[in-house]
């Protein structure tokens, strides 16, 4: 070969490399297809390298390309065998396809392993260990993922849209769930309803967290949605299986008060399954927020000043704070969208001290008129 050609080919890897360089600084290219064009590259460059050293050796010996090129005499001589066979497709990698290995996985093996995954739906370790298989534990895995039974774990962010295609199906008001959240700041818990469709959320305190203070605000909430006109037959409770919620004690046939006050207003409450805290994720999600956006930031000068500026955060979260789970809506709107009488004096219900009320836990047990303080009334028990 011609020493012109011969230089050229020579530098032919360098000119390959400068134009991958050129592409991927350039950002003509980017991400997988970045990968893409860099793979071309390297294939060029590698079909490249062969010639050159084909060429080396045809213009010299087959030994002194060896030692130039640092590799075998019987690299160097497979290349320009094939060289000389076909000039153009001869130095490219030969296809692998339909190629029969002798350690190519037995279809019979491979048949018994899909039908015992999709029998036990076991990881390849199991699969391995109970079929005592002599291939490994990543071949397994390899194959159940090409049988297509791996299911991938969902993300956070596809989570969070199923669960608001599921919330959609209710209807504003219908759910609604309770949890007691303990407080550092005065009082000491913090009793929380928030509904499971809009958002709304009503809140009360007191210093003990048993049935009698849930109970109490469970009457006071339903009185409240009574007297705005919310039909609350079709509606029902959630909460978990605590004993603030639920007797469980051994007397057979003993309610707690929270029960009865249900079971008095012709109410269902849903009990979460043992084990189950993520069922409970949309009150929690309002413990979170009103940590960071009042208790953590506010200082409070007086337990009536406490109150007060629970009351108007209660006010701005339901009023106008938007929730992009929900559509970037508050909870008013989704209120006023769903054309609900009244939605404003619903979510407007003032928070409460349930201690204020234990003196007449007769009158609340048996359904009788009991007036709830207003704001302007409103005291805090020491």
């Amino acid at each position: 070969m011609e020493k012109p050609i011969l230089n050229f080919f020579i530098k032919g890897v360098g000119v390959l490399q400068k134009k991958y360089n050129i592409f991927r600084k350039g950002g003509f290219v980017s991400g997988n297809r970045c990968m893409e064009v860099k793979r071309l590259f390297t294939k060029d460059i590698i079909i490249q390298y062969r010639f050159n050293m084909v060429a080396y050796a045809l213009k010299h010996n087959i030994s002194k390309k060896a030692v130039e090129f640092k590799t075998t005499r019987k690299t160097v001589r497979k290349w320009v065998d094939s060289y000389k066979k076909d000039h153009e497709n001869r130095l490219r990698n030969k296809s692998r396809l339909n190629q029969k290995h002798p350690n190519k996985f037995p279809d019979v093996v491979l048949e018994g392993i899909i039908q015992y995954r999709k029998r036990t739906q076991l990881g390849a370790y199991y699969i391995k260990d109970n079929l005592d298989l002599k291939c490994s534990q990543k071949t397994i895995h390899k194959k159940i993922k090409q049988a297509g039974l791996l299911v991938k774990n969902k993300s956070k962010y596809k989570k969070k849209r199923d669960m608001n295609a599921f919330r959609e199906k209710y209807k504003p008001l219908e759910k609604r769930r309770i949890d007691v959240k303990y407080l550092t700041d005065i009082p000491k818990y913090q009793i929380t309803v928030r509904d499971y469709r809009n958002g709304s959320t009503f809140i009360g305190f007191t210093n003990h967290k048993d049935s009698t203070s849930i109970g109490i605000f469970t009457e006071y909430l339903i009185s409240s949605l009574k007297s705005r006109g919310v039909e609350i037959s079709n509606t029902h409770f959630q909460s978990d299986n605590g004993s603030e919620f639920r007797n469980i004690s051994k007397k057979a046939g003993k309610k707690s008060m929270f029960e009865e006050i249900i079971e008095r207003n012709n109410l269902n409450n849903i009990y979460n399954p043992p084990v189950s805290p993520t069922l409970n994720s949309d009150v929690e999600s309002f413990h979170e927020r009103i940590e960071k956006e009042l208790y953590n930031i506010e200082n409070y000068e007086s337990e009536s000043h406490f109150y007060y500026k629970t009351n108007a955060y209660l006010m701005w979260y339901n009023i106008f704070r938007k929730n992009r789970n929900k559509g970037h809506k508050s909870p008013l709107m989704i209120l006023k969208v769903h054309n609900i009488e009244n939605a404003k004096k619903i979510v407007t219900i003032p928070p409460i001290f349930v201690d204020n009320y234990v003196k007449d836990i007769i009158l609340i047990k048996q359904g009788g008129y009991l007036k709830w303080l207003s704001p302007n009334d409103f005291h805090i028990p020491s």
